[in-house]
């Protein structure tokens, strides 16, 4: 018992921000932590000589109050474990039910609960009795508050807006919830890794017919994104121009926000030649969808916005040219591959590679017309072709 006892205090300062707001308990210093740990080993507490009543009675309170942690920790991590591992949408309210109310569930409970939502929407596994019961509104009601009174750090608040996201197609939108997170999100965006401004940027793409004047959230993420790009991994660089492309032909007026994305792209800082740069050091060691996804959506953005990166056309054209590695690009990067070199190839320097994507297009009995719609982005090209 005296050994356990020891390690109390370490406890305490490891996992208190993790598993509790940190608002409702105040973490010992190491110093203290290893001292009451070694008193407790050695049986001395109460033997403590010219030892007060209050004394006494403070470390008893001290002593409650760990014994109080340990079990709210125990039921965080429970939490925690029922939010992950729910099997289906009902067990998933049902593990939320007993705890919406009540201090336990914190801003990683919510994040989490959300991204199992969305998850079982995705895989058809989440009904409209499900996103409609009383738990789940009353945890729409508890998250906005936690926005509200700015208790939601970046990553989480990135996360419950991509999840909103996620669920628009099908279910409606927390109306209160989502006007909170688009009012929090610019003042979040300095703290988001580019995955994170990435997803916000897909999910203001995503939410632009719900209201709340989503569209107000990309300024922030624009004055982000040039500081970002050199840290930006394949799938970042595709997903953040394809999403911001798409956005600023749906709402123009965004241009006049962050004029880089177009009138400002050709020159060597703009943002579309600093991804395509950026794409280019990366490409050698390009594989798999990094490679079949990636390039063809970078060089796709900078046809969009009549970015000529000579380099990267260079080495996506001897990188790809070959047919077993044309074979392994989906329909729409090969469409869209195909239709960008038209457009950037002005001097006919890739005609060897221009044939063969062609000639791979015949092969997937792929039309001209398809080459020709993939300027509009994968989403409407997909659309185009059901």
């Amino acid at each position: 018992m005296a050994r356990r006892q020891s390690y109390c205090g370490l406890v305490v300062i490891c996992l208190v921000e993790v598993c509790l707001p940190w608002r409702h308990w105040h973490p010992l210093s190491f110093v203290q932590a290893m001292s009451w740990g070694h008193w407790a080993a050695k049986g001395e507490l109460s033997k403590m000589s010219g030892e007060s009543g209050q004394q006494r009675s403070a470390f008893s309170r001290k002593s409650k109050a760990d014994g109080e942690f340990s079990f709210a920790k125990a039921e965080a991590r429970r939490l925690m474990s029922g939010i992950t591992k729910a099997q289906s949408a009902k067990k998933l309210i049902k593990m939320l039910d007993g705890a919406i109310e009540g201090e336990i569930l914190n801003f990683i409970h919510a994040a989490a609960a959300y991204i199992q939502l969305a998850a079982f929407k995705k895989e058809g596994r989440l009904q409209s009795s499900d996103w409609d019961s009383r738990v789940l509104m009353k945890l729409h009601a508890r998250v906005k508050d936690m926005v509200l009174q700015d208790q939601l750090p970046a990553r989480e608040t990135a996360n419950i807006l991509w999840s909103m996201a996620e669920l628009c197609d099908q279910f409606r939108v927390p109306t209160q919830l989502l006007a909170a997170l688009v009012e929090s999100v610019p003042k979040k965006v300095g703290g988001m890794v580019p995955q994170a401004l990435a997803n916000c940027l897909w999910a203001c793409l995503q939410l632009e017919n719900e209201g709340h004047e989503v569209s107000q959230i990309v300024p922030a993420i624009d004055l982000e994104i040039p500081g970002r790009i050199k840290d930006m991994n394949p799938r970042d660089l595709c997903n953040t121009l394809d999403a911001r492309i798409l956005l600023q032909e749906s709402d123009p007026g965004l241009a006049d926000n962050f004029a880089s994305y177009l009138s400002d792209s050709g020159k060597e800082d703009g943002i579309v030649w600093s991804a395509a740069a950026r794409l280019n050091t990366l490409l050698p060691r390009l594989t798999g969808n990094d490679l079949i996804i990636a390039v063809p959506a970078v060089i796709w953005a900078s046809a969009k916005v009549g970015v000529q990166h000579d380099e990267l056309l260079a080495s996506a054209a001897l990188r790809l040219g070959s047919r077993s590695a044309l074979s392994r690009l989906k329909d729409f990067g090969l469409c869209a591959l195909s239709w960008a070199y038209e457009v950037l190839d002005v001097e006919e320097e890739f005609a060897d590679f221009r044939t063969l994507l062609k000639s791979e297009i015949q092969r997937r009995r792929l039309s001209e017309s398809d080459v020709e719609s993939s300027r509009l982005g994968h989403l409407k090209w997909n659309h185009a072709n059901i």
